[in-house]
């Protein structure tokens, strides 16, 4: 199934339409500076699970039955109430990936539109989020490893062999922290989420994933 906040659809005249929607909950960036919560997501399984579910699951169903790749999978995009998650704002979904991801490291070894490419950036979007839940990570932090991973921001930052070589473009002292950060926790996480945040993988690589496979993975972050 596909969870969302929306209920109905109102249209007062051929250009005005609002949206109904129930409340979800609180978004994750506020509920993750409340007091134990970070403590709760760290230290309960079933907690982790239900996030699976609600929101990775429904954003991979989203692409396999609707076409639609949500696209803006952030924190501020997913709310919380006890102990159920819900993706919020759909505005950005669309039958592809945003403009500015397709030169992006995690899809370099797609070539074109498919559901592959956007299951691809939908796990990937949901990593840069269990990252910031599991180890805390600054804001500024997880935006500089969403720029890097996700968007064509890295073509800017990256020199030919490492993005640790120093050099005028590489990244700076807190981006290259912020990307070592990110390194050492899909390192915790196994070989699987390495597929997904590589720099070395080919792009004629596993170009017809099945869904099982993004489902591994999702699982593989949240262990």
């Amino acid at each position: 199934k596909i969870k969302h906040p929306y209920i109905a659809v109102m249209t007062t005249d051929l250009y005005h339409h609002f949206l109904i929607m129930r409340n979800v909950g609180t978004s994750l960036a506020v509920m993750r500076a409340q007091d134990g919560f970070l403590g709760k997501w760290k230290t309960h399984p079933d907690f982790r699970r239900k996030f699976g579910d609600d929101v990775g699951m429904s954003a991979l169903n989203l692409v396999e039955d609707v076409n639609l790749c949500h696209n803006e999978i952030r924190l501020s995009n997913i709310a919380v109430h006890d102990d159920s998650f819900c993706l919020m704002c759909f505005d950005h979904s669309r039958p592809d990936v945003p403009s500015n991801a397709l030169e992006s490291l995690v899809l370099r070894r797609y070539y074109k539109a498919s559901s592959e490419r956007n299951m691809m950036y939908t796990i990937a979007q949901i990593g840069v989020v269990v990252f910031a839940l599991d180890t805390g990570a600054q804001a500024a932090e997880v935006r500089d490893v969403f720029e890097y991973w996700l968007t064509e921001q890295q073509l800017k930052l990256r020199l030919p062999h490492s993005k640790h070589q120093k050099g005028p473009n590489s990244p700076k002292s807190r981006q290259r922290r912020s990307l070592a950060n990110f390194d050492a926790w899909i390192k915790s996480k196994g070989g699987l989420i390495g597929t997904v945040f590589s720099e070395t993988v080919s792009s004629a690589a596993m170009t017809r994933e099945s869904k099982g496979y993004f489902v591994c993975i999702l699982d593989a972050m949240l262990a």
